[in-house]
């Protein structure tokens, strides 16, 4: 990240969020790398949903499947931990 925004923060929200998107993103990732995992509960099925496939793996199309057949109306957490709406 370059100096400056260190220096001057952002105005743009759009901007700033983008950022710190990114920021969490990248640490996410590394936790995940060595061997972390994702807490999936209070909220973070919505803020870290975009994550779930790759914390899952190969069992995530398990997960989608069980959440399909367990509720097929999908009313019980609609598009929260990556499931989609």
């Amino acid at each position: 990240m370059p100096d400056l925004l260190w220096k001057k923060p952002v105005q743009d929200p759009h901007e700033a969020l983008y950022i710190h998107n990114n920021i969490w993103n990248d640490g996410l990732r590394a936790a995940l790398k060595a061997g972390g995992v994702l807490n999936e509960h209070h909220g973070v099925g919505i803020k870290l949903g975009r994550l779930m496939k790759e914390l899952y793996g190969n069992a995530f199309p398990v997960i989608k499947d069980l959440k399909k057949v367990l509720d097929p109306n999908n009313i019980l957490n609609p598009g929260k931990m990556g499931l989609g709406v």
